[in-house]
């Protein structure tokens, strides 16, 4: 009892340390808090753990929740891997999991050698993180077609960031051939947990990490607390994911020299897992031991020098989390959300948020957000910051072509006034060429016709009393004239160039009309 006194004596002492931190000594460490981008960090297994106390170990572990220089100290000492497991629940990763990438593309900008691995292996297991149900089981055909759709998005996503990094570098190359550049590609790994574990037999999981794992510390895990008491529980399928995301911060660690594990806030007992497990495996003497069979050792004395560092969740105004299981996931796959709409997103941020995403999304530089903020405060109606955030996160996910497209399209419909020249309608036809929006109609359908008859045909309402029904209320508008008669006629000079027709019903659903 004394003994767990003086663990609890000095836990309280540790965690009254937070606001007295020492300065970061790394730069990625600096730039990942002042972004907001460090939700919790572990001290490392350096504490001198005797694991014949369960309790002990426990409380050690709980300790870690708080920030601490030790990791920005092993990231200043040397470059080091770090990585970020991906599930392949979904054919598309989604904004949720956008910040965790931005994160790595961090680590890679500064030296380091970030690991993407996707979860072919334990994607067929589930992870219960964050959950109120089990998930859906998905078949091997399915989970190899999502594992090969998320590495294509990772690796684009990771060619698009060496051209945004050297974009907000002045003294780098635009040529994406220089030493800096590529150095910062071959930094980056994608790889797949299905590569070790397709043949690793449950006997041998069970003998070597199911030995060294206790019951009572999974358990307590949030991600296994908050489903005890649920109607349908726990499956043991589930129970065990945390062990396997543990085994590969392990293998990872022996094979690619990973010591830093990132992950959003929910992942915060897999990761603190992992450390336990690359504690109890001792890599470096290739011998398994039970828990109660190790001695006291004090960890940071050795090699084992491992981390985690978990992200916040990325939230609604409201407060709601971003993702597929919330029904609000934003796909990063061109297919499931376009470019455009993607960029659309993130312009509509709403003034309260803005600034927040600028430092978790885009790789502007501190001074230069709080220049865009002040810009803001000036001139609001102009929208500077949303507009930024759009083209920057867009850019980042879609490339320069779509970013520079999704803007053009957004200025046109939706901020006019922040164009430099008219444009001309081969301009816009071939902007919003393969967009729903653009509709080709035969000329004698809309010339001359009937502006509810065209709407309705060009989808831009539902019917033609809906269209009737819309310009009572002030709101259907024609080459942005707002319509004020039921009987209104298209005319000649409603047409751009004598062939392109602009139609907006409500605020924002615009219709492009091509006479052809």
């Amino acid at each position: 009892m004394r003994a767990i006194r003086r663990l609890f004596s000095t836990v309280n002492r540790d965690l009254l340390q937070q606001s007295s931190l020492e300065p970061c000594r790394d730069p990625v460490a600096h730039s990942l808090h002042w972004r907001g981008l460090v939700a919790a960090t572990t001290r490392s297994a350096s504490v001198r753990v005797s694991s014949t106390s369960r309790s002990y170990t426990s409380c050690v572990l709980r300790a870690q929740l708080f920030q601490s220089p030790r990791i920005h100290n092993h990231l200043a000492a040397s470059s080091t891997a770090v990585y970020a497991g991906f599930d392949p629940t979904a054919k598309s990763l989604h904004v949720g999991n956008l910040l965790t990438i931005v994160a790595l593309i961090h680590f890679a900008a500064a030296g380091h050698s970030p690991v993407a691995l996707v979860g072919g292996a334990t994607g067929s297991i589930g992870d219960p993180s964050g959950r109120s149900s089990e998930r859906s089981v998905l078949s091997r055909e399915i989970i190899i077609e999502n594992c090969s759709g998320i590495r294509n998005q990772l690796e684009r996503i990771f060619k698009n960031a060496k051209v945004t990094m050297n974009r907000h570098d002045p003294t780098a190359s635009s040529d994406t051939t220089t030493p800096k550049v590529t150095s910062f590609v071959e930094r980056v790994q994608v790889l797949d947990n299905y590569a070790w574990f397709k043949d690793f037999s449950f006997l041998d999981f069970l003998g070597s990490v199911g030995r060294l794992s206790r019951v009572s510390t999974m358990l307590s895990r949030e991600s296994v607390k908050s489903r005890l008491d649920a109607p349908d529980g726990i499956s043991f399928t589930e129970f065990t994911y945390q062990l396997l995301q543990a085994y590969d911060f392990h293998h990872l660690y022996t094979s690619h020299n990973v010591t830093v594990q990132i992950g959003g806030s929910d992942q915060w007992g897999n990761i603190l897992s992992g450390i336990d497990l690359i504690r109890r495996m001792k890599p470096q003497q290739q011998q398994l031991q039970p828990a109660s069979s190790q001695p006291t050792q004090d960890i940071s004395s050795s090699s084992d020098t491992v981390f985690g560092l978990t992200i916040p969740l990325v939230t609604t105004a409201s407060g709601e989390k971003f993702g597929k299981s919330a029904g609000n996931a934003v796909w990063l796959d061109p297919e499931l959300v376009s470019p455009f709409d993607f960029y659309q997103f993130f312009r509509r941020t709403p003034d309260g948020e803005v600034e927040r995403y600028l430092n978790y999304f885009s790789f502007l530089s501190k001074d230069a957000i709080a220049e865009l903020m002040a810009k803001h405060q000036q001139t609001p109606e102009h929208h500077l910051p949303q507009r930024k955030l759009a083209y920057e996160v867009t850019h980042l996910v879609h490339g320069e072509a779509a970013a520079n497209q999704s803007e053009f399209k957004s200025q046109l419909l939706y901020d006019s006034a922040t164009l430099t020249s008219l444009p001309t309608s081969k301009d816009i036809i071939d902007a919003f060429k393969g967009d729903d929006r653009l509709v080709l109609m035969p000329r004698g359908q809309v010339s001359g016709a009937s502006v509810c008859e065209v709407a309705a045909k060009a989808g831009a309402v539902k019917s033609v009393s809906a269209a009737r029904k819309l310009i009572s209320g002030g709101g259907l508008y024609v080459a942005n004239n707002k319509v004020a008669s039921h009987d209104a006629r298209i005319q000649e000079s409603d047409a751009l160039d004598g062939r392109l027709v602009l139609l907006r019903a409500g605020k924002s659903k615009y219709t492009l009309v091509l006479m052809v």
